[in-house]
């Protein structure tokens, strides 16, 4: 999964000469980045590099066990997502997603204490991995399913399976494990299925379904934060918890304010993360065949 070519090309432009403060700001490009991210923690959790057998989830310690300079090699050698978000109709828009539900994830966990919130983060960048994968490949697969969830509203595993005979989901989970990502980014994406694990898993998977969930009701659906039901979420301790709705809005306010930039750069307004847009789009390149 490559990385946006302007990502990429910060990377190659600025590593040459790292300072303390512009190594913070490439820690940064590289976490509003799933391409990036996914390799860098992949690299980094190899048996190449980790050698302790504990499961790295901090970009930033992730970078320092690679060093700059394999950062540097990896941003230079893989293909830009430019050439893939050219045939699909919403795959700018998916990551930037993901970068959302990344933001509010980690200040749902600053909520509840949950004690390391950039887990937190990390598991909400992944979530959605499998649609991204789906749409970077099967764009035309993706398209179909996204025409029909915004004309039947229905689940979205349902759409998938009229298509694929599989989800999204199901694929995030498998490529997850195939990739060897830590455990916790492999278990976020299973909050439902986690009955005999640990309060604290428990709980960042929980963090990391509302704020995924979270994403879908505001911007893929269009809702508003006093129109939608809200869910609880565990806290460390196990118990249901429903976030105030004032620090929802503040956490909601701030991961927009995170991502502008990546709006801006990417030159895609808000809107075009709803569903009725992205059908729209799908149409196109259905009718058109500019996938193939």
């Amino acid at each position: 999964m490559p990385p946006f070519g302007d990502h990429a090309n910060e990377i190659l432009i600025r590593t040459l000469d790292i300072e303390e403060g512009s190594a913070k700001k490439l820690v940064q490009v590289v976490m509003k980045d799933v391409g990036l991210a996914a390799q860098v923690l992949r690299l980094a959790n190899s048996a190449m590099y980790n050698h302790s057998g504990r499961p790295i989830l901090n970009v930033a310690h992730a970078i320092a066990v690679l060093g700059w300079l394999e950062v540097r090699s990896m941003a230079s050698t893989v293909r830009y997502i430019e050439h893939f978000s050219n045939r699909s109709p919403s795959l700018r828009e998916l990551l930037v997603a993901s970068v959302l539900t990344a933001v509010q994830a980690r200040e749902v966990a600053a909520i509840l204490g949950y004690p390391q919130p950039e887990e937190a983060y990390i598991c909400g960048l992944f979530r959605n991995l499998g649609e991204v994968l789906i749409a970077c490949h099967y764009p035309d697969e993706h398209s179909e399913i996204i025409v029909i969830l915004a004309v039947e509203n229905i689940p979205e595993r349902a759409a998938c399976l009229r298509v694929l005979d599989f989800s999204w989901d199901d694929v995030g989970k498998r490529v997850a494990a195939l990739w060897q990502m830590p455990q916790a980014v492999r278990s976020s994406m299973e909050a439902s299925s986690l009955p005999a694990s640990s309060p604290i898993e428990r709980c960042r998977a929980s963090i990391t379904s509302y704020s995924h969930n979270l994403t879908r009701a505001l911007y893929r659906k269009g809702a508003t934060l006093d129109t939608i039901h809200l869910e609880t979420v565990l806290s460390p301790a196990g118990q249901a918890v429903l976030i105030p709705l004032k620090e929802l809005y503040a956490s909601v306010d701030l991961a927009l304010n995170e991502t502008r930039e990546l709006f801006s750069a990417l030159q895609i307004p808000t809107e075009t993360l709803r569903i009725v847009k992205q059908a729209e789009r799908a149409r196109e390149v259905l009718k058109s065949g500019r996938s193939r």
